[in-house]
């Protein structure tokens, strides 16, 4: 099939997209079946749009873009959401509304990614990229993490800290994977600031700064 320009989208039934192009320019509401391996774009100017996969039986996203050009829109989540490859916020804002969020590829922030208090987690097989959107990191409230979780597919799979370092107001966990912080710095503010587990990995070779609110564990 071709490319999907459309306002709302509601599944009831099965909707399977291919490499194909979806835009939406209003809301998402899936409530039984969706798979995907291209890219879906929203494109709102304004306003609120919700993004809603409660009571869906398949709810992978493959890419999602947020935001096309200016844009002060608003897309709260309504349910968890998964993205099988990377997520990019290039205008407006993504609020996660008190529910999770995990993504296979990269994360790209442009714009503002509110976590409220939930868990943000890099899974997937292959190497990816955090780019948080905090140019100063000390207080950046636009692009950081309440709880952020590395637990990669396979234990040499990597998450590179980005072009700009992370905040993490709560805990930074690393179960599979590689946290690579290379020269950015890494703030992890909780009381339970970073828990690694026996098969997660810190790499810290250069100059990056771990700034610590609590306790270290490292299994």
């Amino acid at each position: 099939g071709g490319d999907l320009y459309t306002h709302d989208i509601e599944i009831d039934g099965t909707f399977t997209q291919d490499g194909n192009y979806v835009e939406v320019s209003g809301s998402w509401d899936n409530d039984s079946n969706y798979s995907a391996t291209g890219p879906v774009i929203f494109t709102a100017t304004s306003g609120s749009e919700g993004i809603d996969s409660t009571g869906a039986t398949t709810a992978t996203f493959g890419n999602i873009v947020f935001g096309q050009g200016s844009s002060s829109a608003v897309w709260p989540m309504y349910s968890n959401l998964a993205v099988a490859e990377d997520l990019t916020i290039d205008f407006g804002t993504l609020n996660s509304n008190n529910y999770d969020l995990e993504i296979g590829g990269s994360f790209f922030n442009n714009s503002v990614f509110d976590a409220t208090d939930r868990i943000v987690t890099f899974n997937g097989s292959g190497d990816s990229f955090v780019e948080s959107g905090c140019v100063t990191v000390a207080g950046c409230t636009a692009g950081d993490f309440f709880d952020l979780i590395v637990d990669k597919d396979t234990s040499g799979a990597k998450l590179y800290v980005s072009n700009m370092g992370i905040r993490v107001t709560n805990t930074l966990t690393i179960t599979m994977g590689t946290l690579f912080q290379d020269s950015y710095e890494v703030r992890a503010e909780g009381a339970s600031a970073v828990s690694i587990a026996a098969d997660g990995i810190w790499s810290s070779i250069t100059t990056g700064d771990l700034v610590l609110g609590g306790t270290f564990a490292n299994a």
